[in-house]
């Protein structure tokens, strides 16, 4: 039933939209006789308009249908997967560096399948150090 109801919701929703352009291009542009930089901007309003519209037609497509999400229990796994963490860093204060590194190594995860990897744009030398 649920499934259903979003169809209809998404069909309403497109046939509105489609209305809408529609009235939009046949009945609101400024005519070149009346002001020709009141056509442009107006046709610009149009076009980022009906950019709008494909991309919540795009977003539709892909509601349409949602993919069924797979749970995976750990317990399942023959060998689990090794994890990256990126702490990305742009002249922070070394003590939040720091407490954000102690936070890291703390997860609940073997530790040989955790990196923690520190990226400083800062190009500091504590930061290498530390």
């Amino acid at each position: 039933m649920k499934i259903i109801i979003r169809h209809i919701v998404i069909l309403m929703t497109l046939l509105s939209m489609a209305i809408y352009i529609m009235w939009r291009s046949l009945f609101t542009l400024v005519s070149f006789r009346i002001s020709i930089i009141g056509c442009i901007v107006s046709i610009l309003l149009l076009v980022s308009e009906m950019l709008g519209v494909w991309n919540s037609f795009i977003f539709y497509i892909i509601l349409w249908n949602p993919t069924k999400k797979l749970n995976v229990s750990m317990e399942s796994l023959s060998k689990l997967p090794t994890v990256d963490i990126f702490c990305a860093t742009y002249n922070e204060k070394l003590n939040i560096l720091m407490k954000t590194l102690i936070m890291c190594t703390q997860i609940n995860y073997p530790k040989e399948l955790l990196n923690i990897y520190v990226c400083d744009d800062g190009n500091r030398d504590e930061d290498r150090e530390l």
